[in-house]
């Protein structure tokens, strides 16, 4: 009776497909639109799709343009109780709805913003579901978050590998180090660093990894794309994943061209542009070929090789029986035993598969350059598995009206919206709804309910919690060796806090006037008449303002100089004295203080930008001239606003272009009418007291007072 109760569940460990796996693939494959079940597709035969988890950590500390999270996604508390238990809970109903095994994102926000130890349980519980966790992360973290990942307090690892994707592009602004990236090729080394600390992982504590390299594309950056695949291809990632930018979650983030522009085919050509070669991707399809491309091939002393040709029938033979006789086999989740018996179990059904297989083996060493350098090419580290894909998201506006029609079970008449269901139907990529027990593509997810899932989590997590009438607590999370922004409003009751965005002023803020009073001297004019022209020229311009019109500043500032300078002996004509002195504008210096604190501002991982009553082309000169531009994401005018700072106007213009909302935002300005403006508008602000003054009373009184932005910087640190 026992031998026959151990060979029962020996005949069960090794069946070369679990049972539920069995049924739900097939569940797949009938859920299919008839137009995707080809002889190329996975899903279904052999793979029942990938998930991802939802609602877990909305938060993240780098700003993306386009960004797929609604726009109350920052104002979400990341709580490590919360992100575990509801992995925990969509895990769950994931095993049972989709099988035994699969791939799954622990993706949300950004990853690396959950306490160390929390990540780890996360990851954990997807592991206990049956689940291959990847982390899904921006790659802004420290070797030593990573370590506090992967090793328990004693210095064991707690996993033998670990899955991360590691998005980085120019579209994303924030980042430690460079905050405002110009061009692609200027986070290779960033990207080199992320996949060092994990090589260091394995040689210090034996802990392998996968990684893959994500990038968005919009018109913006798409030229780019072949630079990233010709260099990123041989930084150390199995996998590079590129998805044209769609019009998905925060509208105020949707710039740098028109998305739908940019389609799977204009990517795929840079790609392989980019590495010099044709990319077949045709033997294998993932879901409707409109959503994803997929190329699964070895990397061999620098080439890419396909795994399957598709335009050799051998090879399309070989898939189509791999597929049809191992399709469900768990080649990723079984011990190497257990595999072993569930394979031959397979042959011994099918043993005409073992003169494929072999066949195709020779074919792949002799695309790839015949065993003598394959073999010597393998020895020296030089073959290595690589994945090319795109991703191709739908636009809100297209998923919304055809997942309504899809849950009242019908068809769409028209066109776009029935391809856009076709599309839905064939998804690859799930994420699970416990409260409903429905699974739900990742595009339903990011279009149509995230907005309301993260206002429910806002009141759920605030970002600040009142734990009595005069005690406010801050409950964000750390990194380990790194402190993370704070979005809360910079001003509480216990001091303040990180913002996550400063705004700056810049004429007499940043850029030092005094060598102004040389130019008056210049013409014959007394230097104090730059003081009180410079303050008149505001005056006007705030006049105008609240008349509700508007002139740019210079126009302002030459008009008024002409007055200033009407009857006073200068050495040249009123016009040449004019431009003289507006000339000097092109010439200003910062303050002392303001590189080194800029510096340090940025380093801390805030986001920095302008907004000046002046143009952006004198600020972009003044940052050059200083070597600070590179820190700041954005230099905005109110000429763009239409109304003069302190118009609440004109701080409205910030916000919306920076896609942020006023309690996550610090004005930092020396002059108290724009610290009283900003404050009106439900801004913080910073005031820098350089000659050490006091501060007028009628005027709302700043959140924080510095000396210097160095001073500044040690406040928010």
């Amino acid at each position: 009776m026992r031998l026959s109760s151990l060979w029962k569940r020996l005949e069960r460990a090794t069946r070369p497909v679990h049972p539920v796996t069995e049924r739900v693939l097939a569940e797949r494959w009938a859920a299919l639109p008839p137009g995707v079940r080809t002889e190329q597709q996975v899903l279904g035969r052999h793979a029942v799709g990938c998930e991802g988890t939802h609602g877990v950590f909305p938060k993240c500390d780098l700003t993306c343009s386009p960004c797929y999270h609604s726009k109350d996604a920052n104002k979400v508390r990341v709580d490590g109780a919360h992100t575990i238990a509801q992995v925990e809970a969509q895990m769950r109903l994931l095993e049972q709805s989709r099988g035994p095994r699969a791939h799954a994102q622990l993706i949300g926000g950004e990853v690396s913003l959950l306490d160390p130890d929390d990540h780890a349980a996360a990851l954990a519980a997807m592991r206990a579901h049956g689940r291959e966790p990847m982390s899904m992360s921006h790659g802004d973290f420290t070797a030593a978050y990573l370590r506090a990942v992967a090793l328990d307090e004693t210095g064991k690892p707690r996993f033998g590998r670990l899955s991360f994707a590691g998005h980085f592009d120019s579209l994303m602004r924030g980042r430690t180090g460079i905050p405002r990236p110009r061009s692609e090729v200027d986070l290779n080394p960033f990207r080199a660093r992320f996949v060092e600390m994990f090589r260091d992982l394995r040689r210090d504590h034996g802990v392998r990894s996968f990684l893959a390299h994500n990038m968005t594309i919009t018109p913006a950056n798409l030229d780019q794309v072949e630079h990233v695949v010709a260099d990123v291809s041989a930084m150390g990632f199995s996998m590079l994943s590129f998805q044209p930018a769609a019009h998905v979650g925060d509208e105020r983030r949707w710039t740098g061209g028109d998305y739908r522009t940019v389609g799977i085919d204009d990517v795929w050509d840079r790609l392989e542009a980019g590495l010099g070669q044709r990319i077949a991707w045709q033997a294998l399809q993932f879901g409707d070929p409109r959503c994803n491309r997929t190329a699964f091939g070895l990397r061999v002393d620098g080439r890419w090789v396909p795994m399957f040709d598709p335009d050799s029938e051998a090879d399309l033979i070989a898939r189509d029986r791999a597929l049809a006789h191992f399709g469900g086999v768990n080649f990723g989740g079984s011990p190497a035993l257990v595999l072993a018996v569930k394979v031959l179990r397979v042959l011994v059904r099918h043993p005409g598969d073992v003169t494929v297989a072999v066949a195709w083996v020779r074919r792949l060493v002799e695309r790839s350059g015949g065993v003598r350098h394959v073999s010597s090419t393998w020895c020296l580290g030089g073959v290595t598995p690589m994945t090319y894909v795109v991703h191709n998201f739908m636009d809100a506006a297209d998923v919304a009206p055809a997942w309504k029609l899809m849950q009242d079970g019908q068809v769409a008449i028209d066109p776009a919206t029935r391809v856009a269901q076709e599309r839905l139907s064939a998804c690859t990529y799930a994420m699970a709804h416990p409260e409903t027990g429905e699974l739900v593509p990742a595009c339903v997810q990011h279009s149509v309910l995230d907005p309301g899932e993260n206002q429910r989590l806002r009141r759920l997590l605030p970002l600040t919690v009142v734990e009595s009438e005069t005690t406010v607590r801050s409950m964000s999370s750390e990194h380990v060796d790194q402190s993370l922004p704070s979005v809360d409003h910079p001003a509480s009751p216990d001091g303040p806090r990180r913002p996550g965005l400063l705004i700056f002023d810049v004429n007499e803020t940043l850029s030092d006037m005094s060598p102004m009073a040389r130019r008056f001297e210049d013409v014959g004019a007394p230097a104090t008449l730059s003081t009180s022209w410079f303050a008149g020229l505001l005056r006007d311009g705030f006049a105008l303002t609240a008349v509700e019109a508007s002139d740019s500043f210079a126009h302002v500032a030459a008009e008024s100089l002409k007055g200033s300078l009407h009857g006073l002996p200068l050495d040249r004509s009123i016009e040449e004295a004019v431009s003289h002195i507006m000339d000097g504008f092109a010439g200003l210096p910062v303050h002392a203080d303001v590189p080194d604190g800029i510096r340090a501002l940025g380093g801390l991982g805030i986001r920095l930008v302008t907004l000046s009553n002046g143009s952006a082309s004198v600020a972009e000169a003044l940052f050059d001239r200083a070597g600070i531009r590179e820190h700041f994401e954005r230099l905005l005018t109110v000429e763009d606003a239409g109304r003069w700072k302190p118009a609440p106007e004109a701080y409205s213009y910030a916000l919306q272009e920076c896609g942020v909302d006023p309690e996550e935002v610090m004005l930092v300005a020396v002059h108290p009418w724009d610290i009283d403006g900003a404050s009106r508008a439900g801004l913080a602000a910073a005031w820098v007291n350089r000659p050490g003054g006091p501060y007028p009373e009628y005027f709302r009184a700043p959140d924080l007072r510095a000396v210097s932005l160095t001073d500044l910087a040690d406040q928010l640190c």
